[in-house]
């Protein structure tokens, strides 16, 4: 190392001693025994411990090996602080620094509109705030519902960062991880370490590209496909795929980080299939994990990248425990071993599951039990399921609304459950992207409509939603995109106007300068669903100039309603109750509006012998929930999630407005939390 070499080093660490709180280009690892919080773990030296190192398939034993060509994400500390000292500089001076780092951690992180410069940073800040807390948060990232994709990019971009520079405290939580997602979780974290961190999005870039080159050969614009090329395809194929084995390899052989954390996640699967086959002997099914389901499958896309498969086989069937594997040779028998895992694990744990994978892959369609089968299953398979079981997937749902008369609450616990309106729109996405009509889908609207018949039913028995509107306020709403909030706030929408009375049952009240109730048109849900997403929402009082969009007060909304209950002499028992706003536009300005016309507005429905309907504003900027009573009959709302959406639709709309923001008091988290360890 050179002398300016040297002093910047001291320099580097005596910042870091400085200002551990603040933004680090060289991470603090202490070896005094006091630091070391949690479970005692080897040393980095001691990582090396797998009795076996991984062949992968027979033939890559006749290609050259190159070692080392893996990417190392152990970067130099030094040459990362001098590139990245301007960037890390701007964003520090562009976010101060927060009171509460951890909380701060977790609001950046379930925004969408973050980068990931600023999520390392405040992931930094937090982890040198409260590793544990910390800690917690990432698992939390992995179960929210906000965003879910988002989210779920957030959690790996977290966990490789663990992996980079903690990762012993990423080996020894896995099964929190486990717990709080998936058994996926831990493969799809191998799988980036392996291909990079962006392998998705290159993927997905990849994806496009492919549909833009077919799209333009279909047109005649591109040039054709050859006989030769078809065959040079296949040698492509196999050619990737023994690349890909020799970087797993490689990996795996060289990098004692990544063997480690790889050794860790095929001893927990190893472990939960033999508890699993001891279940399955002794009929104990209702125990069986589902580490069979996550366990790759042979020569599938994440066997292929990590070689996990071998790593799991050869460690549930050793080399001495058979007296056939003696005298072979270690290709050989990995490939037995495989194979060996596939015939007496995985088939017969997967069958006694019942999973959908097996009678799909077979095509014994007629015998999947329907009734087993999880509303999110259920939404996602429902396609292929009306394709190839178009008879029985209907009549499920007939029987379903027949036991929902019969038996009411005491239906079984699966058939029981119900999607949400946001959900059973889903059916719909395609069409938003197409110009086709709804009679063109392939039966996904019948299944739709009676999923929709028996969610009205189920909350007009109970008396939820009784006499209110909602009003979107967004110009741009249901045009720019189509992801959960969208759909959420169509089919609030769409819901209320069909659970009220007359005379407001099947109308809307559009966002415009003069207010109008405008009658739902169609005649089944595709079509009313049609209506209202392209219905416009904003009209400019001058029909001469294009649409200028323009915050509304809550009192013209309110004017227009108790101008109609006049006209229709409605009683005081028709009356609408509740009015829901949904924007994403903040500020406090309504607040202000409302304060100043509440007196007068709350006086001339009085005067008229009604009561003032009680206003509901929910902002859709961000995912953490918190809720604000302002008085004077305005509660607003604050946080956009899956999560939020169940517990408002759950409790009739009315939610705690003492509930706080902080992701681990809220409701949305009051299961408890698997124990993390900080290593």
């Amino acid at each position: 190392m050179s002398h300016f070499g040297f002093q910047l080093f001291r320099l580097s660490i005596k910042r870091t001693r400085a200002t551990t709180a603040r933004w680090t280009a060289l991470r603090y690892i202490s070896s005094e025994p006091s630091l070391w919080r949690g479970v005692n773990c080897p040393s980095l030296e001691e990582l090396d411990l797998t009795p076996f190192r991984l062949v992968g398939p027979p033939e890559i034993t006749h290609s050259a090996f190159t070692v080392n060509s893996y990417l190392d994400d152990a970067k130099d500390p030094i040459r990362d602080k001098l590139i990245s000292r301007r960037r890390k500089s701007r964003i520090r001076y562009m976010y101060r620094l927060p009171k509460d780092p951890c909380r701060e951690f977790y609001v950046r992180f379930t925004d969408r509109e973050s980068s990931p410069d600023v999520l390392q940073y405040y992931l930094e800040l937090s982890w040198h705030h409260c590793p544990q807390t910390t800690l917690e948060h990432i698992c939390l990232l992995r179960r929210t519902s906000h965003y879910r994709k988002r989210c779920r990019e957030n959690f790996y971009i977290a966990a490789l960062w663990l992996h980079r520079h903690h990762s012993l405290t990423l080996a020894y939580n896995l099964k929190a991880f486990a717990e709080y997602g998936c058994l996926k979780d831990l493969l799809e974290i191998l799988y980036r370490i392996v291909n990079g961190s962006q392998v998705r999005h290159n993927q997905i870039m990849e994806r496009n590209r492919a549909m833009i080159e077919r799209r333009e050969r279909l047109r005649g614009n591109g040039v054709k496909y050859e006989v030769m090329q078809e065959k040079n395809a296949t040698h492509l194929r196999k050619e990737e795929k023994i690349m890909m084995a020799k970087k797993a390899i490689e990996r795996y052989n060289y990098d004692p980080k990544y063997r480690f954390l790889h050794i860790q996640i095929s001893r927990l699967f190893v472990e939960l299939l033999k508890a699993d086959l001891e279940y399955l002997i002794s009929g104990q099914l209702a125990k069986i994990s589902l580490a069979s389901k996550w366990c790759p499958s042979l020569d599938s896309s994440y066997d292929r990248s990590t070689l996990f498969c071998e790593s799991v086989a050869r460690r549930l069937f050793p080399y001495d425990s058979c007296p056939e594997y003696r005298g072979i040779d270690e290709a050989h028998y990995a490939y037995r071993v495989r194979d060996r895992l596939r015939k007496e694990v995985l088939v017969p744990l997967r069958r006694a599951l019942g999973l959908l994978e097996i009678y799909t892959s077979s095509n014994q369609w007629n015998l999947i039990q329907y009734d087993q089968v999880t509303p999110h299953v259920m939404r996602i398979y429902r396609r292929l399921f009306y394709k190839h079981d178009r008879d029985r997937f209907l009549q499920h749902f007939q029987n379903v609304l027949h036991l929902q008369s019969v038996q009411g609450p005491k239906m079984p616990k699966t058939t029981s459950k119900e999607l949400l309106p946001y959900e059973i729109l889903s059916h719909f996405d395609h069409f938003f992207d197409s110009k086709l009509w709804f009679s063109d889908y392939d039966g996904g609207h019948e299944v739709a409509e009676l999923q929709w018949k028996r969610m009205i039913d189920n909350y007009s028995s109970k008396k939820k939603f009784v006499n209110c509107i909602t009003i979107v306020d967004d110009n741009y709403l249901f045009r720019a995109g189509y992801d959960c909030d969208e759909r959420f706030c169509l089919a609030f929408q769409l819901m209320t106007s069909e659970l009220c009375g007359s005379p407001w049952r099947g109308k809307v009240l559009t966002y415009t300068v003069n207010p109008e109730f405008v009658d739902i048109k169609g005649d089944d849900l595709g079509s009313r669903i049609h209506f209202l997403r392209f219905m416009p929402f904003f009209e400019s009082s001058q029909s001469s100039k294009k649409p200028v969009h323009k915050r509304l007060k809550h009192v013209q909304f309110l004017d227009k309603i108790l101008e109609t209950a006049i006209n229709l002499k409605l009683s005081k028992e028709n009356m609408i109750e509740r009015v829901f706003f949904f924007d994403r536009s903040g500020g406090c300005e309504y607040i202000d509006d409302w304060e100043k016309s509440y007196g007068t507005i709350r006086e001339k429905y009085e005067r008229n012998g009604y009561v003032l309907p009680k206003i509901v504003r929910w902002d859709l900027r961000y995912c953490f929930q918190q809720v604000k009573a302002f008085g004077n009959g305005l509660i607003t709302l604050i946080g956009s999630s899956e999560a939020n959406f169940r517990i408002f639709l759950e409790s009739d709309g009315i939610l705690d407005p003492t509930v706080k923001d902080e992701p681990k008091k809220s409701k949305i988290w009051k299961e408890r939390l698997p124990k993390t360890y900080v290593v």
